[in-house]
C-alpha cells in the first residue's frame, strides 16, 4: 500500500475518488462530460469516447480529450460503478503516452471490478465527550460516507482550531496510509493518516468542520460536498448527534 501510494504521488498522472452513486451513473456522467467539453473549447478533439464498457460487475464510462489539435497533452475522465459504489478517475498523460497510460488506468479499473473490501481502520464517534457505539455490520457503510464525504472536500492551507467536547466529533484512524485523491499543490493524492469531522451549532452554522492528518502534516478541508455531508450527517448513527440546523435538511436526501 505504501509503495502504490508513492508511486501515485511521484507519477502524479491518475486521481481516483470515491463518489455518490446514483442510478444514472455512468451514463449521465458521459452525456455531460462531452456536452460540456464542446461547448468549452470550440477545437475540442476526442481522442476516445466509451459510453459503456464493462468489467465483471463494473461498468464504467471515459472520455480522452485535447483542447485543441495541437495539444501536446491528453486529459481523461472516467467514472466506474460497482453496485452501489462509484468513482471518478482522471488522468493527464503527454499524448504520446497515451496508449501506456491508458493500460494503466484499465489496471485502476480491473481493481474496482473486485469486490468491494472496506481498508482496515479505527472509527471512533463521540457525542459531547461520550461514546457512541457503532455496530460492526454498519461501520463499513459509515466509512464509506467518510470518505465519500471528503474526497469530495478541496484543500486549504491551515486547518480550523479544535473543539473541545463538540456536540458530534467522528474520527478515522487508517491502519495504513489511504489515498482519496485530496490534492494539495502539485501533488495528486495525499496519503491520508487520519479524518476528524467535528460538528456542533456554536461553529459554522452546525455545518461540519473535516481535517485530516497525511503524511507530511494536518490540513483543514472546505467546499465540502453539501449532499455528502447529509448523507453522512443524516446516518441513524449520527442524526441523534448532530445539530439541528443540519439535519432538518435531511429530508432533501429523498427527493
Amino acid at each position: 500500500m505504501l509503495a502504490a501510494l508513492s508511486l501515485a504521488e511521484e507519477s502524479a498522472r491518475i486521481r481516483i475518488r470515491p463518489i455518490a452513486f446514483h442510478r444514472g451513473l455512468p451514463h449521465v456522467f458521459f452525456d455531460q462530460s462531452v456536452d460540456s467539453l464542446k461547448a468549452q473549447y470550440s477545437e475540442v478533439e476526442f481522442v476516445e469516447r466509451l459510453h459503456a464498457g464493462q468489467m465483471a460487475e463494473l461498468s464504467y464510462a471515459l472520455v480522452a480529450w485535447k483542447p485543441g489539435p495541437r495539444s501536446e497533452r491528453v486529459e481523461v475522465m472516467a467514472v466506474a460503478v460497482n453496485g452501489e459504489r462509484a468513482w471518478d478517475l482522471e488522468l493527464s498523460c503527454p499524448a504520446s503516452a497515451y496508449p501506456a497510460s491508458r493500460q494503466e488506468l484499465m489496471s485502476e479499473l480491473q481493481a474496482l471490478s473486485r469486490p468491494y473490501i472496506p481498508p482496515v481502520a479505527g472509527i471512533t464517534v463521540r457525542a459531547k465527550g461520550r461514546a457512541v457505539p457503532i455496530a460492526a455490520e454498519r461501520a463499513a457503510e459509515l466509512l464509506w460516507d467518510v470518505e465519500v464525504l471528503i474526497a469530495s472536500c478541496s484543500v486549504p492551507a491551515a486547518a480550523s482550531s479544535p473543539l473541545e467536547r463538540p456536540a458530534l466529533e467522528l474520527s478515522v484512524r487508517y491502519a495504513e496510509l489511504r489515498a482519496l485523491g485530496l490534492g494539495l499543490g502539485d501533488a495528486v493524492s495525499l496519503a491520508i493518516e487520519e479524518i476528524r469531522i467535528v460538528a456542533d451549532a456554536s461553529r459554522n452554522e452546525g455545518w461540519p468542520l473535516e481535517r485530516i492528518r497525511h503524511r507530511g502534516g494536518e490540513v483543514g478541508l472546505t467546499k465540502c460536498d453539501g449532499g455528502g455531508t447529509l448523507r453522512l450527517l443524516c446516518r441513524p448513527e449520527l442524526r441523534p448527534h448532530a445539530p439541528e440546523s443540519v439535519t432538518r435538511n435531511c429530508g432533501l436526501l429523498a427527493r
